[in-house]
């Protein structure tokens, strides 16, 4: 039995970072909660558009969704958070969403829940591990067929859930070891840096979350047209992830 007070136990660090895109205010949202027993969660919401609505409700979501995962873990976040939007008022044009929800028990492993396609990565000091599925007609056709070719953009932005349709049944969650750094992101950050990359800048910055994050954000690229999409990146490492790299 350790006799170190909660208060100076190793804590989980999270470092955290968002660049607006080119379309208008926006609409990410990162949030962060750590419970009295010392477990941590974090949200990551990517608000569909830019609109006043979605600018508005992304951080409130995020909240939520860390505060009732810290507490009642990463599907209840994600779940917690759906509760908000599920009713999309009288016009049937509400805002929507995606997001995902990572907590890390101070004594179990590391528990990830998304709906949409907001991704969660892991890092175990040697290669970089996709541990969530997008939710997206692109991912269900790869699935399905077996597709390698890549697909028209379309079928990566038609989204199969999003949390207005979030439900227990639709929630995909899994468990991560916890000696793994945790990278969770918007679409605006792994849609708009090639796979290749994304690893590299793991790999060179995994010593330093926050520059991690940093760089990140800042390596998404415009389209061609021009168009960059809202960008963000928390990057989550435990006690038992903290090594020399």
């Amino acid at each position: 039995m350790s006799n170190t007070p909660a208060s100076r136990a190793p804590r989980t660090v999270v470092a955290t970072a968002s660049r607006e895109g080119t379309d208008g205010p926006i609409a990410d949202a990162v949030r962060q909660y750590t419970a009295a027993d010392l477990t941590t969660a974090v949200a990551v919401v990517d608000g569909a558009g830019h609109s006043p609505e979605a600018v508005e409700i992304a951080p409130v979501l995020a909240e939520v969704a860390a505060r009732n995962g810290a507490v009642h873990f990463a599907v209840r976040g994600v779940l917690s958070a759906a509760g908000l939007v599920s009713d999309r008022g009288p016009d049937g044009d509400g805002p929507r969403a995606v997001a995902a929800v990572v907590v890390c028990p101070p004594t179990d492993m590391t528990m990830a829940a998304w709906s949409g396609d907001c991704r969660v990565h892991g890092w175990n000091g040697r290669r970089l591990t996709l541990h969530s599925t997008d939710q997206t007609v692109a991912e269900q056709m790869r699935q399905y067929l077996g597709l390698t070719d890549p697909l028209p953009p379309a079928a990566s932005d038609h989204l199969r859930g999003d949390l207005t349709n979030a439900t227990l049944e639709t929630v995909p969650g899994v468990r991560i070891a916890a000696d793994e750094m945790i990278i969770v992101t918007s679409d605006g950050v792994h849609a708009q840096i090639d796979a290749d990359q994304f690893e590299q800048l793991v790999q060179r910055h995994a010593a330093d979350p926050q520059l991690l994050a940093t760089e990140l954000v800042a390596a998404a690229r415009p389209t061609a047209s021009g168009y960059r999409d809202d960008a963000t990146a928390a990057v989550i490492v435990r006690p038992e992830a903290r090594r020399e790299d």
